[in-house]
């Protein structure tokens, strides 16, 4: 059991209140008298009550996170993993819930975790629910907010990192173009909230490099009965919507675990990659780099996302009136071998 700062002053000859200074670097101590301390709090195995401490009105030193725990698609629990070992290294503990696109779940996580006395949250969300009153003033008992969502988010009220992936999906349009294709496709799911900005910036970067809409423009996948599950309904999309001939010449796939489905599709059908369809996925997963020919695809900057969340956590709790920020993370176009 973790002795008490009085224990630790009593062996000392020392009053509470001067321990309590050493322990929380705070107060005019002679250095003699710091180091006497610091050693026998060592040597007793003194522990600090960082939620004692925080329920007193000082920091507890925990951070709390709202994040996708398992996502084999998109690959962004990598960059929860990535926070926690930045935080853990600056002696910071986590509390992690795992990210929901339920409004009311979303507003319990938050309540229990100011309830826990977290310094900071950081959070992965969806822009219409990062907007939603109810989370706005339920975030309003956390005294540092840090969110992650894939566009600007007006009135939020904490720091906000646009994790940007319409500027890659461009690139992309003008690698077709710039290869000289001329039918060009996306495969998505369009009714799923967060694909319609995609498709809308899709068609426009079309227009901006000459390249017509066809009626193939959009492959449409059906909606899974399985969350996330992009695997076969890649394929399935393919053969419905090109039961025989495939009158596409490029084709983008909103992720790289259905873009490998589809290049499969292909070569099954003794159709050419990339000499007859250029494939494009996104996510950048380490299976696209062996498979032949090599995936191009769209990287996430998880690394780079992880330290814009760890910057904006840390420099709001050194200074929590310092103005809001809103940092940009722009995803970047890999074009391998399948893009040519």
């Amino acid at each position: 059991m973790t002795p008490s700062q009085t224990e630790i002053a009593r062996k000392l000859g020392v009053s509470q209140r001067t321990v309590s200074a050493v322990i929380n670097n705070n107060g005019r101590i002679s250095d003699e008298t710091r180091e006497r301390v610091s050693k026998a709090c060592a040597e007793m195995g003194y522990q600090p009550n960082r939620m004692a401490s925080g329920l007193r009105g000082s920091r507890t030193h925990a951070i709390g996170a709202i994040w996708p725990v398992a996502d084999p698609w998109a690959g962004d629990s990598a960059i929860s993993l990535s926070l926690v070992k930045l935080l853990n290294a600056e002696n910071l503990a986590t509390y992690s819930a795992p990210s929901t696109q339920d409004l009311d779940v979303l507003c319990q996580q938050v309540h229990e975790l100011a309830g826990r006395g977290v310094d900071a949250l950081f959070l992965h969300s969806i822009p219409s629910l990062l907007g939603n009153p109810k989370i706005l003033q339920a975030l309003k008992a956390i005294p540092a907010v840090v969110a992650v969502s894939r566009e600007e988010v007006p009135d939020f009220p904490g720091d906000l990192v646009v994790h940007d992936r319409y500027a890659a999906i461009r690139e992309v349009v003008k690698h077709f173009a710039l290869t000289g294709r001329k039918r060009v496709s996306i495969q998505i799911e369009p009714t799923e909230e967060s694909n319609p900005p995609k498709i809308e910036i899709f068609r426009q970067s079309c227009r901006e490099f000459g390249l017509e809409e066809h009626e193939n423009t959009l492959i449409p996948m059906q909606k899974s009965t399985v969350p996330r599950d992009h695997s076969e309904q890649h394929r399935n999309a393919i053969q419905n919507a090109f039961p025989n001939e495939v009158p596409v010449d490029a084709i983008f796939c909103v992720n790289d675990v259905g873009a490998l489905y589809v290049m499969r599709e292909l070569q099954d059908r003794g159709i050419r990659i990339p000499e007859d369809v250029a494939v494009v996925g996104l996510n950048n997963a380490p299976t696209g780099v062996v498979w032949s020919p090599p995936l191009a695809t769209i990287d996430r900057m998880h690394d780079q996302v992880a330290q814009e969340v760890f910057q904006c956590v840390t420099s709001r709790i050194e200074n929590p009136d310092a103005p809001k920020q809103i940092r940009f993370v722009h995803m970047n176009f890999i074009p391998r071998s399948s893009a040519g």
